[in-house]
């Protein structure tokens, strides 16, 4: 089923990128900022598609 392969590619990535921004967090300070407000940002949108996709499914799927 698609939205299972989708909310699987989502929790994938989304814990790529949570460990990617615990590996920025001891940068170089002026590097550290750049990145993690772009790592932060994507994955604020990624989370709400994570949710979106969720959503939809409890929409779609049949009732008990």
């Amino acid at each position: 089923m698609k939205i299972e392969q989708a909310k699987r590619r989502l929790v994938s990535a989304e814990q790529a990128m949570q460990t990617a921004l615990q590996v920025v967090e001891p940068a170089a300070k002026a590097d550290k900022a750049m990145i993690s407000n772009a790592l932060r940002a994507a994955l604020d949108e990624l989370r709400s598609a994570k949710r979106e996709v969720f959503d939809l499914e409890r929409q779609i799927a049949p009732e008990d």
